[in-house]
């Protein structure tokens, strides 16, 4: 029997040992889906409030539960914010049933979380000395409770306000209030410096920026991975020893394709780039206890490969952060998720003094230090420019009512291994999660390549399996 994964990407994370949101990935005919499986422990555990590393799957039911076919793991898009597990990131039922039985090339797709990024911004001038700070979400301004906000803060954790030179990190030991207003208070550690309103706090455990938290949300990636590596049916020890508490696991982890749209597109491309197209020159697997994204999960033999299609499908893939930000800032824009979510990408303000903003929606000159740091080091596509490409077979479609990203999706279109296709008179995703006849859905699925005829019981919902290990 042909042995496959396939890999879909878009932004969440959270407290140890806890369950996600109730489960609403409802299975058409023909799939069965198991919901809610928290696969590991969470890196961090404050701020409390963020998203478990825990995952859905569906599979066709005429493979059977511990089948070897290809596994799917989606990362939703939905800014760089996140969102919450199935708030509604998550392809509709619909598209779900069309992928996994994939016109008779079944796939196992998991639907995988990931940490979520913090950004907030000061309703009050922050001074030396000040004992609590005033702030809401900037996401949350925009799209309320969808987007994470700190429940708590757990055992204290350290809170960046401004950047640049400007800089500072203070240490919060309680939260009160919601995204909208909130109060942090601050201890031991405290401001330096005063930061007037307005200015941007992150937090490096959930960023995902140049500074000490990226790449966050890729070690969640990594650590899945591995997870499956280990413990899936095609892995090396399903069912037994350490993977003894996990029932719900098919597929085979040597052939994985990442399959992506918008933010988690972003995210996939960079994973592969990186080198985790094979788990034995993942740098994002992180063993060391107390280190940004650690897991104790440890398998390295995962591979990113499909034998019977491409390996890496996108739908609109946000391919450069810090040009999709002054893009949006020139034209009105910077309060949506294409604006502010790539200032919590980018963990500082990126500046160009001569934009094109029609064309090539670039910097053609006078990049700022935060501008062509998190260029260099988050978009796909200038990385690729400079030298290293994506390292399997990729597609990206481009919606030319798309202005944030339809020009990088084209331009990646030209990048070794890569191809796109251009949908007229479409918008971001290329409207294929619109319904399933939808020209770049179906493009999308034949890409994805043949194989058996899965068969068409009604679906079911299995409840949820148990944590990793320690």
């Amino acid at each position: 029997m042909m042995r496959q994964i396939i890999f879909i990407l878009g932004f969440l994370f959270a407290s140890t040992f806890c369950f996600s949101q109730a489960c609403s990935t409802n299975p058409g005919a023909g799939v069965t889906c198991a919901c809610n499986v928290q696969w590991d422990a969470n890196h961090v555990t404050a701020p409390v409030g963020n998203t478990n590393r825990v995952y859905d799957v569906c599979y066709a039911n005429s493979l059977g539960l511990h089948n070897t076919q290809r596994i799917g793991m989606f990362l939703h898009g939905g800014g760089y914010a996140g969102k919450l597990h199935d708030s509604g990131d998550y392809p509709p039922a619909a598209n779900i049933t069309s992928l996994v039985l994939n016109n008779g090339s079944p796939i196992n797709l998991y639907l995988v979380e990931y940490t979520v990024i913090l950004l907030g911004q000061l309703t009050e001038q922050l001074d030396p000395g000040d004992t609590s700070m005033s702030l809401l979400s900037v996401f949350g301004t925009q799209w309320e409770s969808l987007v994470w906000w700190p429940t708590g803060a757990g055992n204290g954790f350290t809170a960046t306000v401004d950047t640049g030179a400007d800089a500072e990190n203070v240490t919060i030991t309680a939260t009160s209030g919601s995204y909208s207003s909130a109060t942090w208070t601050i201890g031991g550690h405290g401001p330096t410096r005063t930061h007037p309103a307005g200015t941007f706090v992150w937090n490096p455990a959930t960023s995902a920026g140049v500074g000490s938290g990226w790449p966050a949300a890729e070690t969640d990636i990594a650590s899945f991975t591995s997870f499956v590596a280990q413990c899936s049916t095609g892995g090396l020890t399903p069912g037994t020893g350490v993977c003894s508490g996990f029932s719900s696991v098919p597929g085979n982890p040597q052939h994985i394709v990442e399959i992506g749209g918008s933010a988690g597109g972003l995210l996939g491309l960079r994973f592969l780039q990186a080198g985790c197209n094979s788990g034995a020159t993942c740098p994002y697997l992180v063993n060391t206890p107390g280190a940004i994204g650690y897991t104790s999960w440890t398998a390295k033999s995962w591979r990113v490969s499909n034998p019977v299609g491409t390996s890496s499908i996108g739908y609109s893939d946000a391919l450069d952060p810090a040009a999709i930000y002054v893009h949006d800032l020139l034209l009105g824009r910077q309060n949506d998720l294409g604006g502010f979510g790539n200032i919590a990408m980018c963990e500082c303000v990126p500046e160009c003094t001569d934009f094109d903003n029609t064309t090539t929606i670039s910097c053609l000159s006078g990049p700022n230090a935060c501008y062509t740091s998190c260029t260099n080091t988050m978009s796909p596509l200038a990385i690729s420019r400079a030298g290293t490409p994506i390292p399997v077979s990729g597609w990206t479609c481009a919606g030319d009512g798309d202005t944030d990203f339809y020009q990088a999706d084209v331009e990646m279109g030209t990048q070794p291994h890569m191809t796109t296709t251009v949908y007229p008179h479409t918008a971001h995703g290329c409207n294929a999660f619109s319904n399933t006849t939808n020209p770049a859905w179906i493009h999308s699925l034949m890409l994805l390549g043949p194989g058996a005829s899965p068969g068409s019981p009604s679906g079911t919902v299995q409840s949820s399996d148990t944590v990793g290990p320690n």
